[in-house]
């Protein structure tokens, strides 16, 4: 089809679409209408690509920018409470709930997240010798508990669809999943059965108890402030990944403040290329900005579907030939597996989930109370009649010393965590790799084809397309070897 029939069909059809939105136009409309709009979008910046008419060219972008004008003023209906009659009885049971993960939050932090940071080194030994296989180790049982625990008492009941399409745990994956809510972080921790390797903010390191889970299940701290710590903690998280290790990262990068798609980023491409072309697990995350979104103290009690995509495979030839490339063919190649990212997303987002963002059945609304009975009734026992009689007995201090302490104790244990993950764990690495011949590491391909990409990150800001690809691995090859001795 010409430029000019495709572009008047598609002005003709956005038109309709726009005539057919209303205030009362459900979520599930909206987000079918960005997605049609959004794959419009590909196609109008793949023929402005391709056409050598400047007339064509000119329209082309006037249509581009009347679209992403229509797409940016979408954003999706915020749910309402299933108790927004009775303000009262609302209330009471967000504080319920509130009260219920907080104290989930700090047990598991004291009683799994810091058994977990112990356990990491030897974990990983044991999978990089073949001993374990890294969907049975005790740290992915106890992320995934936790994970499902604190999305349990929150009142989410999470709807898994086409799990099939991705078994983890046998190859490195990066997977990739749509940022809409601060429930994302934990909705892909229950979700994936082998080790971890993620990013989140610099500023949540500081945040008590939270970032101990984030650093014993995997988390890499990203300042997004300064572009090469950026690059630096994206790198960092590249070399941790082992062959059977799920990176998963935002494409958006950022947490979307409209529950729809926004476009994608270019560094979550960078460490697709450093892992050597992993396989791509595209995630499509419905209804969980309507329960919790930006504005919100706390998530509303409702349902949340997480669909897997089919994975996106790279030939071994293709493979091969963007090792070769030089830095302009491989932004050329990055750009296309970011569109085509892209275009999945969006197709499956055609078909949205009748359930997603409704509230819960009673059914579902009694596993959710008898959760938070349970966890009060255990945190009774847990803290009150074992530590507190126990400190109180053996030192003598009133309950607000205890309190004080416990409080200066998080903070302590947080620097201590920090300072544990990033020096004395990365020192046993590096000691382990002096050691240890290379011949005996089961990832030693996946290693050695890694290092050979490391500076791709910053090929597009640092580049001018001068260098070789060739001299760029022979750099990178000597300095690593400098390093080694």
């Amino acid at each position: 089809m010409s430029n000019s029939k495709w572009r008047d069909l598609v002005a003709e059809k956005t038109e309709t679409l726009i005539k057919g939105t209303s205030e009362s136009t459900t979520n599930a409309q909206k987000i079918r209408l960005h997605s049609t709009i959004e794959l419009d979008l590909l196609e109008c910046e793949e023929r402005l690509v391709s056409t050598q008419n400047e007339r064509e060219k000119v329209e082309l972008e006037k249509l581009k920018s009347d679209l992403s004008k229509i797409s940016q003023s979408l954003k999706l209906n915020y749910a309402k409470s299933e108790l927004s009659s009775y303000r009262i009885v609302d209330r009471v049971d967000e504080m319920l709930r509130i009260c219920c993960v907080l104290l989930f939050l700090v047990s598991t932090s004291v009683y799994v997240a810091l058994p977990c940071l112990l356990m990491k080194p030897i974990e990983r030994m044991l999978v990089e010798f073949r001993v374990l296989t890294p969907a049975i180790l005790p740290t992915v049982y106890l992320r995934r508990f936790t994970s499902w625990g604190l999305v349990t008492l929150s009142g989410i009941h999470v709807e898994v669809q086409g799990r099939e399409h991705c078994t983890f745990g046998y190859e490195t994956h990066l997977k990739c999943f749509s940022h809409v809510s601060t429930l994302d972080a934990f909705l892909t921790a229950m979700s994936i059965n082998a080790l971890l390797v993620s990013f989140m903010k610099y500023e949540l390191l500081f945040v008590p108890f939270f970032s101990w889970h984030a650093l014993a299940f995997g988390a890499i701290p990203l300042n997004r402030r300064k572009r090469e710590q950026a690059v630096a903690a994206m790198a960092d998280g590249v070399s941790r990944a082992s062959a059977m290790d799920v990176v998963a990262v935002a494409p958006e990068g950022t947490r979307s403040t409209t529950g729809l798609l926004l476009p994608f980023k270019k560094g979550p491409f960078h460490v697709w290329q450093q892992l050597n072309c992993a396989p791509i697990a595209p995630v499509v995350n419905f209804g969980a900005f309507e329960l919790y979104p930006p504005h919100r103290l706390f998530c509303m009690p409702g349902n949340v579907c997480l669909r897997f995509l089919p994975v996106i495979r790279t030939s071994e030839a293709d493979k091969e030939r963007i090792c070769a490339m030089t830095p302009e063919q491989a932004h050329a190649a990055r750009e296309k597996m970011s569109n085509r990212l892209r275009r999945d997303m969006l197709l499956s987002m055609q078909n949205v989930p009748e359930a997603a963002g409704t509230p819960l059945s009673a059914a579902q609304r009694a596993v959710n109370i008898t959760a938070m009975i349970v966890c009060l009734l255990w945190h009774y026992y847990l803290w009150k009649i074992i530590p507190f009689r126990a400190i109180k007995r053996s030192f003598g201090l009133t309950r607000l010393h205890v309190y004080l302490l416990a409080i200066f104790g998080s903070v302590a244990m947080s620097v201590s965590v920090y300072v544990y993950l990033y020096y004395v764990v990365h020192w046993i690495a590096r000691a382990y790799r002096m050691v240890v011949p290379r011949k005996k590491r089961s990832w030693v391909s996946a290693r050695s084809s890694r290092e050979d990409n490391v500076n791709s990150m910053t090929a597009d800001g640092n580049s001018n397309g001068s260098t070789s690809r060739a001299n760029d691995k022979k750099q990178v090859s000597s300095a690593a070897k400098k390093k080694r001795r």
